[in-house]
């Protein structure tokens, strides 16, 4: 099987990855030709400058994306379970996506700290997932 993607692989005009660990993969494993390997980075636009939250009470953090151990939703639960109580006692962290909702939500239950799981109907959703990210960093009423 292995070899038969491979060779599906080695074919093609065009591969288009998401980062340089998979484009990696793709060259290393399955022989696909570096020259023919692209990476499409993730189109996230970052601030030139980070508020100061220093003097903050609270600091939200939003995760949007498609929930689960593969995308790491677990892990970023396990991470805000590690951090010291000072620390997560100051920190809001909303959580919206698709796929294992119900499951992220339990888990994020038993995370002592200011964790909402809600479900989106997923990437296509843009409008949805925009106000549902301005409501959560802006605060209520000024989304």
């Amino acid at each position: 099987m292995r070899a038969a993607v491979a060779w599906v692989f080695r074919r093609a005009d065009a591969l288009v990855v998401l980062g340089e660990l998979w484009r990696s993969a793709y060259i290393e494993l399955l022989g696909a030709d570096p020259a023919k390997v692209m990476v499409l980075r993730n189109p996230v636009s970052l601030p030139e400058t980070l508020p100061d939250r220093c003097g903050d009470s609270t600091v939200t953090a939003l995760f949007l994306g498609r929930f689960g151990h593969r995308k790491g939703s677990d892990d970023l639960l396990d991470a805000v379970a590690a951090l010291p109580a000072p620390v997560r006692a100051r920190l809001r962290l909303r959580m919206a996506g698709d796929g294992p909702v119900a499951a992220t939500a339990r888990a994020a239950s038993r995370v002592d700290a200011d964790v909402q799981v809600s479900g989106v109907a997923g990437p296509g959703d843009r409008s949805a997932t925009a106000r549902y990210a301005e409501s959560c960093l802006l605060g209520p009423g000024r989304a």
